[in-house]
């Protein structure tokens, strides 16, 4: 009995880590202050980018481009992503960062923001990009 859990359990730790290896995110934003933001296992890089733009579109979104984007990397485990913004409408200078921890990517998205010349930015969403035990991709869309 232990001999075919043992030669099971490898394969299943693979199948795990080939579905983590498939997903994705990104993040992005419009001239006229609408953003859009899909992630998870069942997206690729170039379809979450696909359906963030979607989203921005469908909020009023136009002239939009990709804030970040991002593959997974097995390795790391789970990510969590903020969007940080200075100002409001399509005025507002944003930034958006990832970390292990949400405290580490709201200081990325802050960094970011203030790079592009952000005064004062404010964390304006922030979730959990994936984990091993949500295998549902996710989205967020709104204004600045």
């Amino acid at each position: 009995m232990f001999e075919k859990a043992a030669l099971i359990l490898p394969v299943l730790a693979s199948l795990t880590l080939a579905d983590l290896a498939q997903a994705g995110s990104a993040v992005v934003i419009s001239n006229n202050g609408c953003y859009g933001a899909a992630w998870g296992q069942f997206f690729t890089t170039e379809s979450a980018i696909a359906k963030a733009t979607q989203l921005c579109q469908q909020k009023g979104g136009i002239n939009i481009k990709v804030l970040v984007s991002r593959g997974a990397d097995p390795a790391t485990g789970m990510y969590f992503c903020s969007i940080a913004a200075s100002g409001h409408g399509p005025g507002a200078v944003v930034g958006a960062g990832y970390g292990t921890v949400p405290p580490q990517a709201d200081a990325a998205a802050f960094v970011d923001c203030r790079q592009k010349g952000g005064a004062s930015p404010h964390i304006v969403t922030a979730w959990k990009e994936r984990g091993y035990d949500g295998v549902q991709p996710g989205t967020r869309a709104g204004k600045f």
